[in-house]
C-alpha cells in the first residue's frame, strides 16, 4: 500500500489500487518469467545480477509502453528511475533466490 500511495501521489495517476497492485504483478512474472535473469541468476553473485535485474525492468517497461491497461503505469516509471528503485528494488533478493533455485 505504501508503493501505490507513492505512485498515485509522485506520479500523478488517478489508477486504481487494485490496478496498479496487478501492474506491479504483471511485471514480477515477466521478471521471474526471463531467460535472461534466469541464466543471470545461475551464473551471478546477487550483486552482479542487480545490473541485470535493471536493465530487464527497464526493457519490459520499455517493450509494454503501450499496453491498454498499465501503458500509463510504465510511461510514468520510464521517466522516474527513483520509482522504479522503490518499487522494484525490495524484489531483487525475493528475485535472485527463486531463479537462482529453478
Amino acid at each position: 500500500s505504501e508503493i501505490i500511495k507513492k505512485i498515485n501521489d509522485n506520479l500523478s495517476l488517478n489508477m486504481e489500487e487494485n490496478s496498479q497492485i496487478q501492474a506491479i504483478i504483471n511485471i514480477s512474472e515477466k521478471l521471474l518469467n526471463s531467460t535472461k535473469l534466469q541464466s543471470g541468476a545461475k551464473n551471478n553473485s546477487k550483486n552482479d545480477f542487480t545490473k541485470l535485474y535493471n536493465d530487464e525492468i527497464a526493457d519490459i517497461l520499455t517493450d509494454n509502453y503501450n499496453d491498454m491497461q498499465f501503458g500509463a503505469l510504465y510511461g510514468q516509471l520510464l521517466k522516474n528511475q527513483t520509482y522504479i528503485n522503490e518499487i522494484f528494488t525490495p524484489l531483487i533478493d525475493n528475485i535472485y533466490d527463486i531463479l537462482e533455485k529453478r
